[in-house]
């Protein structure tokens, strides 16, 4: 049987969601606006949002298609 939830978690709902894939110090799929970094660590892939200042924001934000069959996704992230 297949669902939109299978099918969603059998592929990257988000593509470089992970970060892992770039060049010339950006990310592939994501567009950095200032204050931001693509950073690798130790061979780990993140991106760093640094504030300006104290008490400013700084946001990023990525449209994520998903199909109207898709009943419940289940996202990790760390902070």
């Amino acid at each position: 049987e297949s669902s939109g939830f299978a099918q969603a978690a059998a592929s990257a709902l988000i593509p470089n969601g992970d970060f892992e894939s770039g060049e010339g110090g950006k990310p592939e799929h994501w567009a950095l606006g200032a204050h931001m970094a693509w950073v690798d660590e130790g061979g780990n892939h993140f991106l760093r949002l640094k504030s300006p200042e104290p008490g400013a924001n700084v946001t990023l934000f990525r449209t994520v298609p998903v199909k109207p069959e898709v009943k419940a996704l289940e996202l990790r992230y760390k902070v």
